[in-house]
């Protein structure tokens, strides 16, 4: 009896060992899968210049000691400051838009202006909204100007992940309704000039996102540019318009080739879900979740079940990787390959949680 239950004891310490040295050996190759999938991710080049030029090292508010510590070189110092500039002059932008859109004299001619059918509009519509377009003009020639010079509009924290504050989306946007509406109101008035003005500036200041390495980011520029298509319909006569205005929408608008933005996009896409996978590797939270969210994240960033979170970065690695290759080809051929994708995500074991 003594000698079998000796026998069991060292089955039993073989066994625990066996399945201690697969675990850990089951952990460090789903480990070196991840970091090879991850590694295969391009880095975007907006990722990589935020990281040179980051808000710590250019914020003109920081004090002079830091910025002595921390010296950049001549030609990025001046690329550094133009970026400050050129923020700090959207900002100021986008408070006197926002002021103006607070104005409760303007508020029923916005309101005509971006709700109402235009074959519906009256004359006292007319007029209120040709009032309001005049009273605004400035503003209109300040919009021109900053997206002539193209951005950035906002600095970009990519240490937040998915949690990035993006509020300067929405503000562009609200600035290419100004230029629309303009254009909408001096088409009318036969200044096709104006409207060319108008219509083409709407195209940088969606341009100004190209190098934004987020979906959202280019979504909000293709509705920008969306704008602009929609106010040349509007404001310019069906008979056509001057060949040199022509000229010039035609040129911007051969521009817009989303291709390139699309593919850092996703890149950019993919970086920042990596964070959600590091916070549960460190037991941070990956949002607002309840208690038994919480107690749910720690588990699977245990090393319990540390396989099993590796082996779902790898797969969100190499899908989100894929996505970025084929939104550079050209639709037809991206397509097929899209849904297949799709397809495969949906296939995904329920263990691959966050792919």
């Amino acid at each position: 009896m003594k000698a079998s239950g000796e026998r069991f004891l060292m089955v039993g310490v073989v066994v625990v060992v066996l399945l201690v040295v697969g675990s850990i050996g089951f952990q460090m190759v789903t480990d070196r899968n991840r970091l090879s999938a991850v590694a295969k991710l391009k880095k975007p080049e907006g990722v990589q210049r935020h990281v040179k030029t980051h808000p710590a090292q250019t914020d003109t508010r920081s004090s002079a000691s830091t910025q002595d510590k921390n010296p950049l070189p001549a030609d990025e110092q001046l690329e550094a400051n133009a970026r400050n500039e050129s923020i700090v002059a959207f900002d100021r932008l986008m408070e006197r838009r926002d002021a103006v859109a607070k104005d409760a004299r303007w508020q029923r001619a916005e309101d005509i202006l971006q709700n109402k059918p235009l074959k519906e509009w009256t004359e006292e519509d007319w007029a209120l909204v040709k009032e309001y377009v005049n009273a605004t003009h400035d503003l209109v020639l300040e919009i021109r100007k900053l997206a002539a010079m193209g951005g950035p509009v906002s600095e970009l924290d990519y240490s937040k992940g998915q949690n990035m504050p993006l509020a300067h989306l929405a503000k562009l946007r609200n600035l290419g309704r100004v230029l629309s509406w303009d254009a909408t109101v001096r088409g009318h008035d036969g200044d096709y000039g104006e409207a060319v003005e108008d219509i083409t500036a709407g195209f940088k200041l969606g341009g100004v996102l190209k190098d934004e390495p987020i979906l959202i980011s280019q979504l909000v520029r293709i509705a920008i540019d969306g704008m602009c298509y929609a106010s040349a319909q509007q404001a310019l006569p069906p008979e056509g318009v001057p060949p040199d205005l022509a000229r010039r929408l035609i040129e911007y608008a051969g521009q817009n080739d989303y291709r390139d933005s699309f593919a850092g996009s996703f890149n950019g896409e993919g970086f920042m879900g990596l964070d959600t996978f590091e916070h549960i590797r460190e037991g941070q939270p990956v949002g607002e979740e309840n208690a038994k969210d919480r107690f749910l994240l720690r588990l699977y960033g245990s090393m319990f079940a540390r396989p099993w979170l590796n082996m779902d970065e790898e797969t969100y690695a190499q899908t989100i990787g894929r996505m970025g290759e084929l939104s550079e080809l050209p639709y037809y051929e991206a397509h097929p390959q899209m849904q297949e994708i799709e397809q495969e995500v949906e296939d995904l074991p329920r263990t691959r949680v966050f792919s």
